[in-house]
C-alpha cells in the first residue's frame, strides 16, 4: 500500500513541475514549411485544407499519393483537376510523361513550389531564379517583415501588403513566353505564376507555395491572389496530394500517433504517458506476495528407527524379548498368509500338520521349531547363537524353496 501511494506521488509531483515550469511560457511557433493538412504551425496547410473542402465540398479529395497512382494505377484524376504544394516538386521522367498526358487530355493541374527538377524545367523551357534581396529567413516573421506588392496582367492596380518572404524565387524563359504564359508578377515584374496550355488542358505553376499556408491566408492581402488561383481549378472536383511536401518519397502515415506527434501538447501528454506506465512498470514489476518456499516430503525415518530399537535391545542383551517380538509380528505375517494363529492355538499334532501342509515346513521341524519358542514364551534365556538361529527358521521363504 506504501507503495502504491508512492508511486502515485511520484506522478503528481511530476505534472506539477511541469505545469509551473510551463503555464508562463509564451507560445512557440515553427517556422518551417510542411504544407501538411494537420499541421496549425504558420507554414502548415491545415487553414487552407479546410477552405478546399468547403470550397468543392464532397467533390473535394485529398490524397497522399503520386501522380503516378493518381493517374495511371488508380484513375484518380479522371475528369477532375489536380492541385500540389510543396518545397520542392521532384519527380522522375516517367511522372513528368504521366502529367503532360493527364493535362492534354483536358486536365488542369496547379504545382505550386520554390524550386522544380531539372526534367520538368527542361521540357517546358524554363529556370528557376532565386530572388535573393527577399529571401528573409522564415523566423524573421515573428519578429520583423517587410512587405512588397505583387500585380496580376490583366489588373490596373497591384496589390500590396504581400511578405517580401513568400516571393524568394521567379521563372525565367523568353519574352514571347513571358507575355504569353505569366499570370502574376512580382513588384520587379518577375514572373512568379505561369500557365502552360498543353492540349486540352492548363499546366499552372506557381513559385510562391507560402501563400497556400496559414499565414498567408489570415493576411487579407493574399486573399485576393488565393482566389485567383483557385478559379483556375473552379469547374471541376479537385485532387490535392500531399506526396510531394517536404521532399517526402514515402506514403504519408495518416495513423493517430501521427496527428499526436504533430501537436505539442499532445505530445508531451504520450510522452509523460509512456513514462508514467514505465514508472508504474518498475515499480509493480516486484512481487507483492512472499515466495511460497518448496515443502520436501517427509523422509522415511522408519528404518532408522527399528535400527535404533534393534541397538536398543542389542545393548540390553535381552534376547528373548526380542524373540517374543518376532514371534508376535510372525503370528500376524501368518495369519495373513495362511490363516493360522499360533499364539491362540494349541500347538498339537492336528496344528502341526496344518501348519506343515501350509507353509510347506517338515512336520518334525516344525513340532522342533515350536517347542523351543514355547520355552522363549516361558522366559528361557537365549543366547545369541540360538536367537539367530531361531529368526531363520521363522522365515516362510527358505521352507518354499
Amino acid at each position: 500500500m506504501r507503495k502504491n501511494i508512492l508511486f502515485i506521488a511520484v506522478i503528481i509531483l511530476i505534472f506539477t513541475i511541469m505545469y509551473q515550469a510551463n503555464r508562463n511560457n509564451p507560445s512557440q511557433f515553427v517556422w518551417e514549411p510542411t504544407f501538411d493538412s494537420y499541421d496549425k504551425q504558420p507554414y502548415g496547410a491545415y487553414v487552407f485544407d479546410k477552405i478546399l473542402e468547403k470550397s468543392w465540398g464532397d467533390d473535394y479529395i485529398h490524397s497522399y499519393g503520386s501522380i503516378s497512382d493518381l493517374y495511371y494505377y488508380n484513375e484518380t484524376l479522371d475528369g477532375k483537376n489536380l492541385f500540389i504544394v510543396c518545397n520542392r516538386f521532384l519527380s522522375n521522367n516517367l511522372e513528368i510523361e504521366y502529367l503532360l498526358e493527364y493535362v492534354e487530355k483536358g486536365g488542369t493541374a496547379f504545382i505550386a513550389a520554390d524550386n522544380f527538377d531539372f526534367e520538368l524545367r527542361d521540357t517546358l523551357d524554363f529556370e528557376i531564379n532565386t530572388n535573393y534581396s527577399n529571401f528573409v529567413l522564415p523566423l524573421n516573421l515573428s519578429l520583423k517583415q517587410d512587405y512588397t506588392s505583387v500585380s496580376f496582367p490583366f489588373l490596373k492596380d497591384s496589390i500590396s501588403g504581400i511578405p517580401q518572404s513568400f516571393l524568394r524565387n521567379y521563372f525565367i524563359f523568353s519574352i514571347e513566353k513571358e507575355k504569353r504564359f505569366a499570370l502574376l508578377f512580382d513588384a520587379e515584374e518577375n514572373p512568379i505564376m505561369i500557365r502552360y496550355p498543353l492540349g486540352e488542358g492548363n499546366l499552372i505553376l506557381s513559385s510562391t507555395p507560402l501563400f497556400f499556408t496559414n499565414y498567408s491566408l489570415l493576411n487579407n492581402s493574399t486573399n485576393a491572389i488565393i482566389r485567383q488561383s483557385l478559379s483556375y481549378l473552379k469547374g471541376k472536383p479537385l485532387v490535392r496530394t500531399e506526396y510531394y511536401a517536404n521532399n517526402d518519397w514515402k506514403r504519408k502515415d495518416t495513423s493517430v500517433f501521427r496527428y499526436l506527434l504533430s501537436q505539442p501538447s499532445l505530445r508531451w501528454a504520450y510522452y509523460i504517458t509512456i513514462t508514467a506506465g514505465i514508472i508504474f512498470m518498475l515499480f509493480t514489476a516486484k512481487r507483492k506476495q512472499k515466495p511460497i518456499p518448496a515443502i520436501q516430503p517427509p523422509a522415511n525415518k522408519m528404518l532408522d528407527f527399528v535400527r535404533s530399537i534393534s541397538a536398543l535391545y542389542l545393548m540390553k542383551n535381552n534376547n528373548a524379548d526380542i524373540i517374543r517380538k518376532k514371534y508376535i509380528y510372525w503370528n500376524g505375517e501368518l495369519r495373513k498368509k495362511y490363516g493360522i494363529d499360533i499364539i491362540n492355538e494349541e500347538h498339537d499334532k492336528a496344528f502341526i500338520k496344518r501348519f506343515s501342509s501350509k507353509t510347506g515346513m517338515s512336520e518334525s521341524d516344525a513340532q522342533q521349531l515350536f517347542l523351543e519358542l514355547d520355552g522363549i514364551r516361558k522366559h528361557v534365556f537365549v543366547s545369541d547363537k540360538e536367537m539367530t538361529d531361531l529368526i531363520t527358521k521363522m522365515k516362510i521363504k527358505e521352507w518354499k524353496k
